[in-house]
This record gives structure tokens, C-alpha cells and sequence, in this order.
């Protein structure tokens, strides 16, 4: 059995696998909030060469392991450019750290009300 200096006690290896579980899909969730947001940038170059007549001029993307068009390409660098030039990069590595207080490490292996704790915390984090 290991002792936290933060209230969790692990007690077996089931423990252990839930407790990185819980911190693995609340990290790939915020991970998915940025993805969301670059796809959104993508989705609408794809829209204006859609518009435009350019869909015909695609070409494949090793990024996305998918085909792209021209604007759309030019939309995600540019997305790209701004997310790094504005530091928000910086936004998502606090988004990572606030986690750990908003949502406890250890709080789904004592809780018996996971699904309502979850909404609870769901809606917290978009006051």
C-alpha cells in the first residue's frame, strides 16, 4: 500500500490502473479540445475551396493521413502561427495543471456517484 501526501491510498494494482486511467482520458480530453479547435480552422478552408472550385487541386496531408486542399493547408499553418505566436500553447500546459484541481487525482476511486461528478465538473469547467 502507498501513502500520498494528498489523501489517496492505493491498494492494489486495479487501483493503480483506474488511477492512470482517470488522468490519461482527462488529459486526451483536453487534447481533443485543441484538436477541435485546429479542425474547426480546417473544416472552413475546406468550405471556402469548396466555394472558390479548388477541391479539384487536393493533395495527400502525412499530418492528417488524409487529403487536403490548398486554402485549407494554408488556414491550419496560419492557425498554427497564431496559436504559437499568441503563447496558447501556454493556455493548454495550465489547462493540464489546473485539471489536477479542479478534478482531484484519486476522486473517481472513492466516489460512488462518477457519472454525477462528472457532469458537476463538465459544467464547472465552462463557467
Amino acid at each position: 500500500m502507498y501513502n500520498f501526501p494528498f489523501k489517496i491510498s492505493i491498494n492494489s494494482n486495479i487501483d493503480l490502473f483506474i488511477l492512470i486511467l482517470n488522468e490519461l482520458l482527462i488529459g486526451l480530453f483536453i487534447g481533443y479540445i485543441a484538436l477541435f479547435v485546429f479542425n474547426t480552422v480546417r473544416i472552413s478552408g475546406q468550405f471556402i475551396d469548396f466555394t472558390i472550385g479548388f477541391t479539384m487541386s487536393q493533395y495527400y496531408d502525412p499530418n492528417t493521413n488524409s487529403t487536403s486542399t490548398n486554402i485549407e493547408r494554408f488556414f491550419y499553418w496560419l492557425a498554427l502561427a497564431i496559436f504559437i505566436t499568441f503563447n496558447f500553447h501556454h493556455i493548454i500546459l495550465s489547462a493540464v495543471i489546473k485539471s489536477f484541481e479542479v478534478i482531484p487525482l484519486g476522486f473517481f476511486l472513492n466516489n460512488e456517484k462518477i457519472f454525477i461528478s462528472f457532469l458537476y465538473f463538465l459544467a464547472k469547467a465552462f463557467i
